[in-house]
């Protein structure tokens, strides 16, 4: 193995290593240093994988910081009222669908135009704000991550391992996926995280 290959290793090694650590200290396992086959396709994908997780989840912390900002500003999302019959309070209405359904009445054409109107005011001001703070470019941002992560994660899924860090990858990816933080404690969550710790105790290297 070259010095540069030895050097990837390395990285790959680490990488794998801080992505498990929680994971290993919520079962109370001393971490064990990350080794396996660097030819493992599933470990390649998982790094790819670990990549896009990374990104997404950033995006999405800045996405809800400046959706939690235009909610301050305006104080919910682009809405309209829509009196109820006899005087009897109003509901919400969040899209044109809801107000022609709520105001499907021929006799109520005058409303409905009105109150679709003003609906796209409130729809105008909000993605001029939202461009301005940069809350239209975040959400963007989210979905593309979003995708990416889908993507690469499906395709480690489908991977078919070649060492035991190649299933561990598989599993970690699991487990980060749907118990992200390892907060869940109900079976069979804590038994997959003891079965994750125990593939990385016995991963070995292969030079």
């Amino acid at each position: 193995m070259t010095g540069s290959e030895h050097t990837i290793e390395a990285t790959r090694r680490s990488l794998l290593a801080g992505a498990a650590a929680s994971i290993i200290k919520a079962q109370g396992v001393v971490q064990p240093a990350w080794v396996g086959n660097s030819a493992d396709p599933a470990v390649a994908l998982w790094r790819d994988w670990l990549t896009a997780h990374r990104s997404f989840r950033d995006a999405c912390r800045r996405q809800q910081r400046l959706e939690t900002e235009m909610l301050r500003e305006f104080g919910s999302f682009p809405r309209v009222q829509i009196a109820l019959f006899e005087g009897d309070g109003f509901i919400w209405a969040y899209t044109a669908d809801e107000i022609n359904c709520l105001l499907s009445d021929p006799k109520q054409g005058g409303m409905l135009r009105t109150t679709l109107a003003e609906l796209a005011a409130r729809h105008a001001d909000w993605d001029r704000v939202a461009l301005r703070i940069g809350y239209s470019k975040a959400q963007h941002d989210e979905a593309e991550t979003a995708k990416a992560e889908d993507e690469l994660s499906e395709a480690l899924w489908n991977a078919a391992p070649q060492s035991f860090a190649g299933i561990a990858a598989k599993l970690h990816c699991v487990l980060e996926t749907e118990d992200p933080g390892s907060g869940l404690q109900e079976a069979p969550w804590p038994q997959l995280r003891a079965i994750l710790a125990d593939l990385i105790q016995i991963a070995v290297p292969d030079d």
